[in-house]
């Protein structure tokens, strides 16, 4: 990414970033590296979209009636919704939402570029018969905790902005009257100096489905952008994970002999606290924190120990303790 922003530098930079599931974890440095992600993510995109392999997972045995999903189905997924926040980029439609557009539209402050996304409709081939893919049930299931990229329920957040990404035989008209709807039913809480919160994307083009994705061939889709307190817990989970290694400077000394300096993993955690009291006063006041008020103080310690889990921090200690041979650790990265 850092390459990529020399070489690019006015091209607007979106990077779809795998975060450390909350009760899936396939690597005791996990939260090293999320972190780590997520202070060069400051420096070089524009916007971020976080997934977790627990929500994708979940998607490819609860929607898709996959028995053991391996990796090659999740990517597929995220194929989809790489391709449909692209299409109106890519085809010609009535409503434009170029990358730059998203940008300006779903981050309203710098540091907050952190999205979530969702797809619909996400169903197995043999059940297409039975579903009903009306604008209505599409954006109702955009904000419906199943179809979520990252875990969690969108219903239960601040939304600061959205974006409806449509593509295939929908009518302009239809999406205006799904998205009244949706604000009517109070589905979608937006932040009041934000009301109209949503940016909408139309391209004619229906959706091209790999047959061995498990997912079925369909006329429309919609893929959702948005940006929210939704982040809140996972960056959250992650920043107590950090705090408990660094105690004990677990697996610090793999990331040193790579040629990092410790000092890199300071100021990463230093720049989770200050994402972590922006949402916390966003969440609380609906309204972000001013330039002068960001202190490195400010997060209060249960911002990372109000969840702590004995057990957890039981294993985190075993593990600081126990002697991991190096060709082990290789495995980690």
């Amino acid at each position: 990414m850092e390459g990529i922003d020399f070489e690019y530098t006015k091209c607007p930079k979106i990077e779809l970033t795998v975060y450390p599931g909350q009760e899936m974890c396939s690597s005791v440095v996990e939260p090293y590296n999320a972190v780590l992600c997520s202070s060069t993510a400051d420096e070089t995109a524009d916007v971020t979209v976080l997934v977790d392999n627990q929500a994708l997972v979940r998607m490819c045995t609860e929607l898709l009636k996959m028995e053991r999903p391996v990796f090659s189905n999740i990517n597929r997924i995220l194929a989809q919704v790489s391709s449909g926040m692209t299409a109106p980029v890519r085809y010609e439609g009535p409503l434009t939402a170029s990358l730059g557009q998203l940008q300006t539209n779903l981050v309203p402050f710098p540091r907050l570029h952190y999205l979530q996304a969702a797809m619909a409709p996400i169903v197995a081939a043999e059940n297409l018969a039975h579903e009903t893919i009306g604008m209505q049930d599409l954006t109702t299931a955009i904000f419906s905790p199943s179809t979520q990229l990252l875990s969690g329920d969108p219903s239960k957040t601040h939304v600061l902005a959205c974006a409806l990404l449509c593509r295939g035989d929908i009518a302009v008209h239809e999406i205006r009257n799904a998205v009244a709807k949706l604000k009517n039913r109070g589905l979608v809480h937006l932040v009041p100096w934000c009301p109209t919160g949503f940016k909408i994307g139309l391209c004619l083009q229906p959706p091209t489905i790999i047959p061995q994705s498990g997912l079925g061939q369909v006329n429309r889709s919609v893929v959702g952008l948005y940006n929210s307190t939704l982040v809140v817990a996972p960056i959250r989970a992650v920043a107590h994970k950090v705090t408990q290694l660094s105690r004990k400077r677990a697996f610090v000394h793999w990331y040193l002999q790579e040629g990092m300096e410790e000092g890199e993993l300071v100021e990463a955690q230093e720049g989770i606290k200050m994402l972590l009291a922006d949402f916390q006063h966003l969440d609380q006041h609906g309204l972000p924190l001013k330039q002068d008020d960001i202190q490195g103080d400010y997060v209060p310690e249960d911002a990372f120990d109000s969840q702590r889990n004995p057990s957890v921090d039981a294993d985190i200690d075993a593990l600081a303790s126990e002697s991991v041979n190096q060709a082990n650790i290789r495995e980690f990265f």
